[in-house]
């Protein structure tokens, strides 16, 4: 009984082309880069020296397996902060601090439905970017950047439930620490962007046990929608494809049966653009799940995040 992969990780800082009044396209661009939408599509522009952003993501995920009366239904509830501050034109500093709350419901040895489960502080992730690449041209601007970060064992991985200690995959912290690198681009045209990301990360063991490796490799399409709301706000259309492949969980060196596997979400989704910030909504929809074994398949994942510039 294990997660797939961390209930949250760095890429839920994402890219989009932002539109605002009295704003100019090339800034606008910047401001937003760093803190896009709420899917998974890392951006790699930069925020610029001395700017501060701040994000709140809300985070619903289901997953299951088997039947409602005899089989296993995982919830995780997530409320994610984010803040990133420009360090210069080509590099930003992210802390990222999930609070987490995860419900496993599975039949026990006596027959008897029970639901298992934390709730915490989960490991925050601290991490840098750097655009290392930036290339203007007649029909839009290429920025390609690095990913360098680590997630700190600070948050709960010792909650015990009434069955007693809560197993490693549901507990809101790993325990131990975490290490991913990337590179993105991201191509800025009229009305319209692209990301492109690819991931990867490592854990350590904790007391014997370690997560699986994960890769990651996401794309975002991002394209400005006609017409206005209330108050001057703008519409952005959203369209990502997550790829995710996670390596068997292990423990005393030996790989666990029914951990890890891969899985391909389409995560369609829509933003809400004004001065005030920026409110968007994505919903994950599974279209391949390959796990292992009897590990659990990924069902509808919703994601609300607000987030604005200071």
């Amino acid at each position: 009984m294990a997660r797939l992969s961390d209930p949250i990780d760095a890429r839920c800082v994402t890219g989009t082309l932002l539109h605002l009044r009295g704003v100019d396209r090339a800034r606008a661009a910047r401001i937003s880069g760093c803190f896009g939408c709420t899917g998974c599509s890392n951006t790699a522009v930069a925020a610029g020296t001395g700017t501060v952003l701040a994000r709140s993501v809300l985070v619903q995920r289901h997953a299951s397996r088997g039947t409602e009366s005899d089989g296993r239904d995982l919830r995780v509830n997530l409320l994610i902060g984010i803040v990133g501050v420009g360090l210069t034109d080509r590099t930003d500093l992210f802390v990222a601090q999930p609070l987490v709350d995860t419900r496993l419901r599975l039949t026990a040895a006596n027959g008897q439905r029970v639901e298992r489960g934390a709730r915490g502080l989960g490991d925050p992730r601290v991490f840098l970017n750097h655009v290392w690449l930036q290339r203007d041209g007649p029909s839009g601007k290429l920025d390609v950047n690095a990913t360098f970060g680590a997630r700190v064992p600070l948050g709960v991985s010792g909650a015990e439930d009434d069955f007693g200690r809560v197993p490693e995959a549901l507990q809101p912290g790993g325990g131990s620490w975490g290490f991913f690198v990337g590179s993105g681009l991201t191509w800025r045209g009229s009305g319209r962007q692209f990301d492109m990301e690819l991931r990867h990360g490592r854990n350590l063991t904790n007391d014997g046990f370690r997560l699986g490796a994960t890769t990651t490799l996401d794309t975002s399409l991002q394209w400005s929608l006609r017409g206005e709301t209330w108050a001057g706000a703008r519409w952005m259309g959203l369209l990502e494809l997550n790829a995710q492949h996670v390596a068997p969980n292990e423990r005393t060196g030996l790989r666990l049966d029914d951990t890890g596997g891969t899985r391909l979400l389409l995560s369609p989704g829509v933003q809400t653009l004004s001065r005030h910030g920026i409110l968007d909504v994505l919903v994950q929809i599974p279209i391949l799940n390959d796990v292992r074994g009897h590990g659990l398949h990924e069902d509808l994942t919703l994601r609300l995040g607000y987030r604005r510039r200071f």
